[in-house]
């Protein structure tokens, strides 16, 4: 099981509902399987001391490789105009970067789908010397399932 994670419980709540709700995105996009079979999502969690993290997977059509670099900009989207903004990975990037001294990558192959990986340290701010000990707030543990 994942020991308990310091971390800003809605921040992380929140980019993990943004990465779900693109993974099923990136389903629906993929259009219907040959086999009739539906999409996947899978969440994963990882304890590597001295981090954990979370791992959403997809079987969607991945990110294409023009678009890679920019997935984390500020209003960026691939949806129709008037369909998405361009925040929830903004958003992820910077709770996880900026508020928690942790990292948010993925890995994708077009036609095969995707993993955004969120890594977060197990310290807290002044233990893990990630240069975040500027952030406002309380830190609260938060537990994730197991992978």
């Amino acid at each position: 099981a994942l020991p308990p994670v310091p971390c800003f419980p809605g921040e992380i709540k929140r980019t993990l509902m943004e990465l779900i709700i693109n993974a099923a995105q990136a389903i629906v996009n993929r259009g219907p399987r040959e086999s009739g079979a539906k999409g996947l999502i899978r969440i994963t969690t990882r304890w590597n001391s001295p981090e954990a993290s979370l791992s959403v997977s997809d079987d969607g059509g991945g990110v294409p490789t023009g678009i890679r670099d920019c997935v984390f900009d500020p209003f960026f989207t691939t949806r129709e105009i008037g369909a998405g903004k361009g925040c929830g990975l903004a958003f992820a990037h910077a709770a996880v970067v900026n508020r928690h001294g942790g990292k948010l990558s993925f890995v994708t192959e077009e036609d095969k789908g995707s993993t955004f990986t969120v890594t977060l340290p197990m310290m807290a701010d002044s233990e893990s010397g990630s240069g975040a000990a500027h952030k406002e707030g309380t830190r609260e543990e938060l537990v994730r399932g197991a992978s």
